[in-house]
């Protein structure tokens, strides 16, 4: 599991070298698999172009060789992203920046002027507390631009959270009015 909390950036590397740590070959070994000790930077390289080291043990976000890793528990416990997106990211954060790791399965987002809803199934469903509501995450857009600006489609919130689809579809939309 990806540890839940708050750390920072300790490591920054562009072309990585993978060192794969004794927990995942150890899994490869188990099914009967082997890997090198470590996979030089390049295009197989499993961190893609560039790794951001948290202080969690062994959680660095990273980009992937593979597009249906980003966003699924497919890894132990790493942050996978676009490489386009994890180069954006290299160059936006410095050593020492604040990483906050949240369980959060409801996401509302703004694109111009458009309202979105990214809705997940929650990886713990027991353990899952949704943190912020839908219903508060769109009253701090309401609070910032006026309750008389946003249009909310209910019907498509409440659409959006039982399909789980996994990325934002838009929900609403903000006038510039």
């Amino acid at each position: 599991n990806t540890p839940i909390g708050t750390n920072r950036i300790i490591r920054m590397r562009k072309d990585p070298i993978w060192v794969p740590p004794a927990s995942i070959r150890e899994n490869y070994e188990k099914n009967g698999k082997e890997l090198p000790l470590q996979v030089p930077a390049g295009p197989n390289n499993p961190l893609g172009p560039y790794a951001l080291t948290t202080g969690f043990e062994n959680i660095v976000i990273h980009g992937t060789l593979s597009d249906e890793a980003i966003g699924v528990r497919v890894s132990h416990g790493c942050i996978r992203m676009h490489n386009a997106d994890v180069t954006e990211l290299y160059y936006m954060v410095k050593l020492n920046t604040p990483v906050r790791i949240i369980h959060q399965a409801l996401k509302v987002g703004k694109d111009g002027d458009n309202l979105y809803l990214e809705a997940h199934v929650p990886v713990d469903v027991e353990a899952y507390n949704e943190t912020f509501s839908v219903q508060q995450q769109l009253q701090e857009i309401m609070n910032r631009y006026g309750d008389e600006k946003v249009t909310v489609h209910w019907d498509e919130v409440e659409a959006l959270r039982s399909k789980n689809l996994g990325y934002p579809e838009p929900f609403g939309r903000i006038s510039s009015n």
